[in-house]
């Protein structure tokens, strides 16, 4: 029994429940400051005229990960925006990787998981 209790303790040790599951969106949340908050504010809910609100129930986080994955790379033309997102927000050193993080980010602090 004591035996048993030293592994089950080391696994905790060696393997946080839940660690590897917020270092994403904790990335994304570095990058979302340095390179979508001047469009899309603190908030989420834009601060420019014809941004699209990523806390809005029918706006881009209603779309699949995927989709949003290939708006962040390619950039963004809305049907109903004056404003174009650039590629890669317009930082050109953003990669897919730094985009998934993004993702997971967007889906923790201003939409649906």
């Amino acid at each position: 029994m004591c035996k048993r209790w030293k592994l089950v303790a080391a696994i905790v040790v060696l393997v946080p429940v839940g660690a590897a599951a917020g270092e994403p969106a904790a990335a994304g949340r570095s990058l979302y400051q340095q390179t979508c908050i001047a469009c899309h504010g603190p908030d989420g809910r834009g601060v420019l005229p014809g941004m699209a609100s990523l806390r809005a129930a029918d706006g881009p986080l209603s779309q699949t990960d995927e989709v949003l994955l290939r708006s962040i790379l390619d950039g963004k033309q809305s049907a109903n925006s004056p404003l174009t997102m650039p590629p890669r927000g317009g930082n050109p050193s953003l990669t897919e990787a730094d985009a998934r993080a993004l993702v997971a980010f967007l889906r923790a602090e201003f939409g649906r998981p």
